[in-house]
């Protein structure tokens, strides 16, 4: 049985996690040059509550059709809104490309999700788009250090290509599933 309550812990933490985000980029720029723990700290708080938002959901029964919307729109947002800021502080080749596609995929699946939505009919995250955001979370904790230990450069270069080829993967299986539930034709609007 789904949760119909938009305030559950889940949610709660998926709001949380929107709201970390502007405090996130003012520590960034304010001190990634000289301590860059501040801001890996709270990225690793705010990707930590995505695993324990998920966990409670399906653990405590508080799955809701609005969690299933809000979580992967804070996901989105949270990890674009991080590959900005290196993009801006640094411009690295690698994370540049990842951003320009992962935004370009994202502008698919929040498009595509948002038609779907209006016409009731709701996806939720699966394995696949939870391990790309841990993976490209993982990418993003390490790159906040490459600057002070540059063999993690390859490290983190490595995450994000692997994260990246999970998450347009994720997008494959998710253009897949729903063209098999609906047949390749969009649900009647309700």
């Amino acid at each position: 049985m789904k949760n119909k309550s938009f305030f559950t812990i889940p949610n709660i933490l998926t709001l949380l996690r929107i709201a970390l985000i502007p405090l996130l980029v003012l520590v960034f720029f304010e001190y990634y040059e000289q301590k860059p723990f501040l801001p890996a700290i709270i990225f690793a708080v705010a990707a930590l509550t995505d695993l324990l938002d998920g966990f409670i959901a399906k653990r405590f029964n508080m799955v809701s059709d609005v969690g299933k919307v809000l979580d992967p729109l804070a996901d989105k947002l949270f990890l674009n809104t991080m590959l900005l800021c290196f993009v801006i502080q640094e411009g690295g080749f690698i994370i540049t490309l990842l951003l320009i596609i992962n935004v370009i995929k994202e502008i698919y699946l929040v498009t595509a999700g948002t038609l779907l939505y209006k016409r009731k009919f709701i996806l939720s995250s699966k394995f696949i788009g939870k391990a790309a955001t841990f993976v490209l979370n993982l990418g993003i904790i390490f790159y906040f250090f490459v600057p002070y230990l540059n063999t993690l450069q390859i490290v983190a270069d490595s995450l994000f290509v692997l994260g990246l080829a999970l998450s347009l993967s994720s997008a494959v299986y998710y253009t897949i599933t729903v063209y098999k539930q609906t047949g390749g034709r969009l649900p009647p609007k309700s």
